[in-house]
Order: C-alpha cells, then sequence, then structure tokens
C-alpha cells in the first residue's frame, strides 16, 4: 500500500486520510473520497423524516449483509444477543435481514431467537430497488460488521434510505458519517448497542431526528452527484 502510495500521481481514499495510520505524513498526494450506497436514495426524501408510525405494527430492525463463514455463526451470535436484549425492552418487534449469507444465518437466527416476542423476515439477494424499499420502510439499521465508517457500503445504504444507524465505533469511524444519524456504541459493547437500539426504537421524535440526520448527510457527503464531482476536482488537479 505505501509503495503503491508512492508510485501514485493522488490516492483516493474512502476513509478520512488522518485516520489511516500507515499513509506518510504529511499525507500530500492523499484525497479522502467516501463511497456511496449502490442505491438511488430516491425513495425517502427530507419531506418525510418527521413521519412517526402511526399504526400497532410492530418496529423494524434492519440489517444489510450478514458475514459468511467461518465468522457467520459468531455474527449470528452476536446479532442474536442484541436483539433479544432489545426486545425484551421493547416487547414485539421485527427483524429484516437481506442482502449477501443472509438465508445462510436464517436457519440458526431463527433458532437463537426461538421463544422471543421477535418476527424474522429474511431475504437473500434481491434487486437493488426492492432492497431501497424494504430498507426506507424499517426503523433502524443495526451495523455490527466491525467500526462504522465512510467506506462501509451496507451501513451508507441505510443512511441513503433515510435510516437511524446502531452501530459500534472503530478506528475508522469520523465525519462524515458521525454527522449522519449514527448513534455509536464502543467496540464490542452489546449490552450497550442493545440499549442504544431500544432507545431509537421506542423514542419517535429521537427516530424522526436521526432520519432526518442521514438523509441530510446522504445529499450533502453521499450522494453519487457529490462524489462524481469529488472525483472530478482531484482528476482536474493532476
Amino acid at each position: 500500500m505505501r509503495k503503491l502510495y508512492t508510485l501514485a500521481l493522488h490516492s483516493i481514499m474512502t476513509v478520512p486520510v488522518e485516520k489511516l495510520t500507515w499513509l506518510p505524513h504529511p499525507a500530500t498526494k492523499a484525497e479522502f473520497i467516501p463511497i456511496a450506497a449502490n442505491l438511488s436514495g430516491t425513495l425517502v426524501t427530507l419531506n418525510d423524516a418527521n413521519s412517526i408510525r402511526r399504526n400497532n405494527s410492530p418496529k423494524t430492525i434492519a440489517i444489510f449483509g450478514i458475514t459468511g463463514t467461518p465468522q457467520l455463526q459468531p455474527e449470528v451470535e452476536l446479532i442474536a444477543q442484541i436483539i433479544r436484549q432489545t426486545a425484551e425492552q421493547l416487547g414485539s418487534i421485527k427483524l429484516l435481514v437481506l442482502g449477501r449469507n443472509a438465508q445462510e444465518a436464517e436457519a440458526p437466527l431463527r433458532a437463537a431467537l426461538a421463544g422471543t416476542k421477535v418476527e424474522l423476515e429474511v431475504h437473500g439477494i434481491i434487486p437493488a430497488d426492492e432492497i431501497e424499499r424494504r430498507l426506507s420502510e424499517s426503523d433502524a439499521l443495526l451495523f455490527l460488521r466491525g467500526g462504522i465508517s465512510s467506506r462501509r457500503g451496507s451501513a451508507l445504504a441505510g443512511v441513503a434510505c433515510g435510516l437511524p444507524v446502531v452501530a459500534f465505533e472503530g478506528p475508522e469511524t469520523g465525519p462524515p458519517i458521525t454527522d449522519a444519524g449514527v448513534v455509536l456504541s464502543p467496540a464490542g459493547d452489546r449490552s450497550t448497542v442493545a440499549n442504544n437500539l431500544a432507545r431509537v426504537l421506542a423514542d419517535d421524535a429521537l427516530r424522526s431526528e436521526l432520519r432526518k440526520r442521514s438523509l441530510e448527510a446522504r445529499d450533502k457527503y453521499f450522494s453519487w452527484n457529490v462524489i462524481a464531482r469529488k472525483f472530478l476536482q482531484v482528476l482536474n488537479n493532476a
């Protein structure tokens, strides 16, 4: 990586340059450009951010993507523990799991959540517009695949769909992802994640404010147009 940086005229980093300890100082050839979610980001607008659930359907927690073998089982156990703790506080909730390796995780998740008031819905790889619709209809995204950062596409999918994101903090966590509606917990602190998730789901006003922050961050930092302009700026200076 250091050699490639030395050879390059410009190096595009998907996390803030100051978070990358392997770069030389000062890293004059490094430019930070976050990634965008592979979604249109058009189903939810700022006008929708203040919508509050008016029916009795359970709150929905979305998880987008599961790590495959050999991490699948430990990840399922982590998810199940947090969801069980959340259900103990809130009662009936729904867990929506979709994307890569979701179907492989279904059987162990159902076993781990047996006896709880958790409704489980699982989808594998589905079209992008269907992912966007299902995420947009959820109440929060739970991101547990390491610390959240501006290079984690599955977390940014939640931001693009205007969701509050409950996540672990990590060494790459920082602006602009923290400008979105992200609620952070110390790395590995499962109880805090569950408490934060329960708080977001229980508080309509907080959830609405977090949704608004996610949509504003999407439009300001993570939209395709914004990212394309940043690439043009870098290339024009080459």
